[in-house]
């Protein structure tokens, strides 16, 4: 048997096996020495942290990204030691007042024998795409050596990241033709309307042309209208007011003047000088006679009012006789004065009866009574 050769250390060290062990082996015990020296750097970080800010907001997101519309639920620590007190309580909603709250639950208070806190939860939607900086609430707490401030902490939430794009439609072309179809019921009903509008102009036409040609009623006509409605009046005081009514329109339109809203007395002004001295006592005593009958009797029969009823009548025949013959004897004066190239016509009696004779009184104003 061969004799067994015994290998020194430095040899075992030399194969490549050996070395590549050696090698994973130092490595992992450089990591966990490393690993264990940031664990207690951060501790220590951490601890001074706690120690210099006493006051102070913690504020975290949850989701840190979501899309438009979505919720995210923000948690807002307010701490500070014990013993210190608050300026104000602390109310996380006025930092939020210009984003879209949907939802604040009570706070929740936890206390320590070293500090206090108040943990708020808020439920907050955005509103915008893009990096959302969220509002960093503040607290102010008073120690005996005076007033600490404390500001929460940034925090960024990524809006509409993972969103998908929204489909939007097709941009309408900046101008398009209407269809053919649609053109011509259209200029159809324009032909139509214009068609309607012709029609009535042609009818209001007709219609005032015809009105036109139709003479108004003369004033003669029109008083014996009205003598027919006082006759048809059951009280003689109902029948005398109609009789008078009827007396000074007819007197009115004959010598052009406000006959129904005169008095008897401004109707003697403004028909003396035009009428003849028979007709203007007449019309006087009729009217007076008329206005006598407001203090009779109420039971006064038709029967007493009769005569009246009469006279006016034939005194209103007297003067449209009248006034006729003189505006036939105008006319005629007027066809010979263009036939003898003679100037203006010369004031005949009818202008003499329908104009106040020089010097005399002309009709009061109606408002002002006498």
């Amino acid at each position: 048997m061969g004799r067994r050769q015994k290998r020194s250390p430095c040899s075992v060290l030399r194969s490549p096996s050996r070395q590549r062990s050696v090698r994973t082996w130092l490595s992992r015990r450089s990591t966990e020495h490393g690993a264990r020296r940031t664990f207690l750097l951060f501790a220590l970080i951490v601890s001074f942290a706690s120690a210099s800010d006493p006051v102070a907001i913690d504020m975290s997101a949850a989701p840190a990204q979501l899309g438009v519309g979505d919720r995210c639920e923000v948690t807002i620590a307010y701490r500070w030691p014990r013993g210190w007190k608050l300026t104000a309580q602390p109310n996380p909603s006025l930092a939020f007042a210009g984003e879209f709250v949907v939802g604040v639950p009570p706070p929740k208070d936890a206390s320590t024998g070293e500090e206090e806190r108040r943990i708020f939860t808020l439920s907050v939607c955005p509103t915008r795409s893009g990096a959302w900086a969220l509002p960093r609430p503040q607290i102010t707490v008073a120690s005996s050596d005076g007033e600490v401030t404390a500001e929460a902490n940034a925090v960024i939430v990524q809006v509409g990241v993972n969103s998908d794009i929204p489909v939007l439609p097709q941009a309408r072309p900046l101008m398009s033709r209407p269809p053919a179809e649609l053109v011509e019921s259209h200029r159809r009903w324009w032909w139509i309307a214009g068609g309607c509008v012709v029609a009535a102009l042609a009818t209001l036409v007709v219609l005032a042309r015809r009105r036109a040609l139709i003479p108004p009623p003369t004033p003669r006509e029109v008083f014996a209208r009205d003598l027919k409605e006082a006759q048809s009046a059951s009280e003689g005081k109902e029948v005398g007011a109609l009789l008078s009514l009827a007396l000074r329109r007819y007197a009115g339109a004959v010598w052009r003047f406000d006959g129904l809203g005169s008095t008897t007395r401004e109707v003697s002004y403004a028909v003396r000088g035009r009428a003849s001295d028979d007709e203007f006592r007449e019309l006087m005593r009729l009217l007076e006679s008329l206005d006598s009958l407001r203090w009779a009797a109420d039971s006064l029969g038709v029967d007493a009012v009769q005569p009246l009823l009469e006279n006016s009548e034939r005194w209103t025949d007297g003067v449209q006789r009248r006034v006729e013959s003189e505006e036939t004897l105008r006319l005629e004066r007027k066809g010979m004065a263009k036939r003898g190239g003679a100037g203006a016509p010369r004031r005949d009696a009818t202008n003499a009866a329908l104009t106040p004779a020089k010097g005399q009184p002309t009709l009061p104003p109606t408002g002002d009574k006498p």
